[in-house]
């Protein structure tokens, strides 16, 4: 008995009585994943499945690269179509984007921070700590800055 793992409907390819595309698990595979992880990632396929696909893939690289490729054509034509339709929409995602890779004024002063902090390990570790006078005056210093911060805002 021959049990189909891929068929062709709709103009794709997919696995037989689900949703699952060959394109997921082609992807995935070529990725790297291994066959038990990508079933992992599709719980509506059994093991079975995912070798079945697989095996029809590596019998039919060339049609399955050639359609592939058509639909990354057919994606980038969809993509350009909707950056035309929608220009400020792309222009505020981009500016998002563009945010998310601009680090935090945290961040940037994060490694000043740290370096204070190790500067100031090093000195307690050589016993050149405040001396005890000068702590207390320093911290009162820093609270009368503190407390006048606050209610200056």
């Amino acid at each position: 008995m021959t049990r189909e793992y891929v068929e062709q409907r709709d103009g794709g390819y997919w696995i037989p009585g689900t949703r699952v595309s060959l394109d997921s698990i082609v992807y995935a595979f070529l990725r790297g994943a291994a066959p038990e992880s990508i079933a992992q990632s599709f719980p509506v396929l059994r093991l079975e499945e995912v070798y079945g696909a697989i095996t029809y893939y590596l019998g039919h690289q060339e049609d399955v690269h050639s359609y592939l490729r058509q639909n990354d054509r057919e994606f980038e034509t969809l993509r350009a179509q909707a950056r035309q339709a929608n220009p400020s929409l792309y222009k505020k995602l981009e500016e998002a984007r563009q945010q998310l890779h601009t680090p935090h004024p945290f961040q940037e002063n994060k490694e000043a921070i740290n370096a204070k902090i190790e500067r100031g390990l090093a000195q307690l570790d050589r016993g050149e700590g405040i001396p005890g006078d000068q702590l207390s005056t320093r911290l009162e210093a820093d609270k009368a800055a503190w407390l006048a911060d606050r209610s200056g805002s």
